[in-house]
């Protein structure tokens, strides 16, 4: 392309002279024609990939963005979260959740914003995420707090009240080990709820074990790291649970049954 414009101005009086105008003009259209090419050329996004020891450097990036890509399955496991929350809520009654991990809030916090009888503590480890968190629910009748912290050194300190429901939702995978279940059991009121929901690990394994989000001309990759539900029964009753139900949303795969989530809930066990 340069070389044809150097070539126009080392000519321009023949070029723009009566026999040279035909071919000017047939130059300047193809010149036009490659520059819409280009301008059209479609961007291929470029790919930065995260490990789960940074996984708060990809939640934080990915933080405005991060709902853009949740699914009917998704739905259906927050859903199902929800109606576990909702069972253990007594009218009338006062009662405190625990998100952790709770991100935008945009489904499960959501969902009980118009209830005076909750109060809702986001617990994360990103600002970014906690910032939209706090503009989704900036009009929400329940009472909300927000609170800066790492699962993976859970300190019961930090909280100054027990609470009634403590939720782990599409969490562990994120995380290099599991929690400190005994930590976590020390902040929920005995007979308290406790719900932990991820993606099924196989299924996660068969989409090649990453989380991907994509903005504009970078695609963000988390390389999962998920966790053997029978492994996160065992942690959690060996810190004074029992497990009260579990259950999968599942989804076809190839005309093949899969499961798509696990919802394990939790109760603690009552002191005598």
């Amino acid at each position: 392309m340069d070389e044809i414009l150097k070539w126009i101005m080392a000519n321009k009086e023949w070029v723009f002279s009566g026999v040279g105008v035909p071919i000017a003009l047939g130059l300047i259209r193809y010149l036009l024609k490659v520059i819409e090419s280009h301008n059209h050329r479609e961007v291929v996004p470029s790919k930065v990939e995260h490990s789960v020891e940074n996984a708060v450097a990809f939640y934080s990036v990915c933080a405005e963005s991060y709902d853009d890509r949740n699914t009917n399955y998704l739905f259906e496991t927050h859903h199902k979260i929800c109606s576990e929350i909702r069972s253990v809520i007594t009218e009338g009654k006062m009662h405190r959740i625990l998100d952790l991990g709770g991100g935008t809030g945009k489904v499960i916090a959501l969902s009980f914003s118009d209830s005076e009888k909750v109060e809702w503590t986001n617990y994360d480890l990103s600002d970014r995420m906690l910032r939209v968190y706090e503009s989704h629910l900036r009009d929400a009748a329940m009472s909300t707090v927000s609170i800066r912290g790492d699962i993976s050194a859970f300190e019961p300190s930090k909280f100054k009240s027990h609470y009634d429901v403590a939720i782990l939702c599409f969490v562990l995978s994120s995380m290099k080990s599991l929690p400190d279940f005994l930590k976590i059991a020390e902040v929920i009121v005995d007979g308290g709820t406790l719900i932990i929901s991820d993606g099924d690990p196989i299924y996660t394994l068969k989409k090649g074990g990453q989380f991907k989000i994509s903005m504009h001309t970078q695609t963000q990759v988390l390389n999962l790291n998920p966790h053997n539900p029978v492994k996160i029964i065992e942690n959690v009753c060996q810190a004074g649970f029992v497990l009260k139900s579990s259950s999968v949303i599942n989804k076809g795969i190839d005309n093949i049954n899969q499961d798509y989530s696990y919802i394990l809930c939790f109760q603690k066990i009552i002191k005598s």
